[in-house]
């Protein structure tokens, strides 16, 4: 059983929970403990090939030729998605070409005993030195603003762990080569995520 005094979870475990509602938060919270208990097995990473592909065509300055050997080398089950995903995605990393790629660190935004462990697909500085966190978004349904404010407030709060010199959160979907960034939040916001985060962490010792 997972340790319920031990409540951590991930960036997009957590921005999930948010966006359900009603009974479905429940199913989101069972299903994540479930998915904790069992050990992680890249197999079962259904997108760990091709973030590791942007990855690394954005630290070789080479993103097309890298991401299309992934989309050619990608089994049947995957080859249709991970094509989806090189269009929007090679339509939209024009914007940091010309970048340097920085280690990716993790961040964990705390509330209470709760923790959500931030970690972006990319960090990249740009020439006049402005640095940028890039959490990629590569699930099928489109990302919703209320959903992204989510992942890019989050990604703010842990801002200096991820650089020292803090970041600029950006969040893509990547299949339809759009991007998220940071607007001025409602005054309410930060009572919602405390709010949501002492919800989960409630819904989580239920289950774990």
């Amino acid at each position: 059983m997972a340790n319920s005094s031990k409540c951590h979870v991930s960036l997009f475990e957590f921005m999930n929970y948010v966006r359900a509602a009603g009974p479905a938060r429940l199913s989101v919270v069972t299903g994540q403990v479930a998915q904790g208990n069992e050990p992680y097995t890249p197999a079962r990473d259904f997108y760990r090939r091709f973030l590791l592909a942007a990855r690394q065509g954005r630290q070789m300055n080479n993103d097309r030729d890298v991401i299309q050997r992934a989309v050619d080398n990608a089994p049947p089950s995957k080859a249709a998605n991970y094509a989806q995903l090189a269009e929007g995605w090679l339509r939209w990393v024009s914007q940091i070409g010309d970048t340097q790629v920085l280690p990716a660190r993790t961040g964990r935004w705390r509330a209470s005993d709760m923790a959500v462990k931030v970690t972006p697909n990319l960090v990249v500085q740009h020439p006049d030195g402005r640095v940028e966190a890039i959490r990629m978004y590569v699930r099928v349904e489109p990302l919703e603003r209320e959903a992204a404010d989510v992942m890019l407030w989050l990604m703010q709060q842990v801002a200096e762990q991820l650089h020292p010199d803090g970041v600029s959160p950006v969040v893509v979907d990547v299949r339809r080569g759009i991007d998220f960034r940071s607007l001025e939040q409602d005054p309410g916001f930060v009572a919602w995520m405390h709010s949501e985060a002492a919800a989960y962490r409630a819904m989580w010792t239920m289950v774990a």
